[in-house]
């Protein structure tokens, strides 16, 4: 981890990133992130897309048979 630890630091700036993220995140890409070409296209690869949740209401409940 030595000489990925100026990454490793940064990354837990981030928050919810701990050390064992950061670890993992250096361990799977390492620290060129030039093939991603953006940081949106990176976070959709890490699934660290934020979303948005909304109530889902049913309009009209269905009867049983």
């Amino acid at each position: 981890m030595v000489p990925y630890a100026w990454a490793w630091t940064l990354l837990q700036t981030i928050p919810g990133i701990g050390e064992i993220t950061a670890a993992l995140i250096l361990i799977e890409i390492g620290d060129d992130l030039s093939h991603f070409n953006s940081a949106d296209r990176f976070a959709a690869w890490a699934a660290l897309c934020p979303f948005h949740y909304t109530q889902l209401i049913a309009h009209e409940p269905r009867e049983r048979i």
